[in-house]
């Protein structure tokens, strides 16, 4: 299988607008629970990874495919839209029957990474916003 795509490198690490346009936080009920699906998104990723690395060393391409299905539309939900299209581009894969690419996790990580270190700068940023 190919190395995966770079196609995602065009698309935002982070898009704040989709996690903020949730409904409990887009009607102004309840502003904190996007700062708690963030988190939940998070802990939830990182047990995903760790799945999508454990699967690759079994060679269990059912419980990757799942993974990846799984993290593509959970990164998609928070606005992690590099990381859900590169586990989208593995689902398809897999789904084509192509057998990953021993570079894949690492891609996902570093996509992962990406995302975490945006939110980091994102969560800076409305603090300082609060601040003023």
């Amino acid at each position: 299988m190919d190395s995966i795509d770079s196609d995602a490198d065009a698309t935002p690490t982070f898009d704040p607008s989709i996690v903020q346009s949730l409904p409990m936080v887009a009607d102004g009920s309840n502003p904190e629970f996007a700062d708690r699906v963030l988190d939940m998104f998070t802990r939830n990723a990182t047990t995903l990874l760790a799945a999508i690395d454990s699967a690759m060393q079994q060679g269990d391409a059912k419980a990757l495919q799942r993974s990846a299905h799984t993290l593509k539309s959970s990164s998609a939900t928070v606005g992690a839209m590099a990381l859900s299209e590169k586990a989208r581009d593995l689902e398809m894969r897999l789904r084509a029957g192509e057998l990953p690419g021993t570079d894949w996790p690492q891609a996902l990580r570093g996509a992962y990474d990406d995302f975490a270190s945006a939110l980091t700068r994102h969560r800076a940023a409305a603090e300082v916003a609060k601040a003023t």
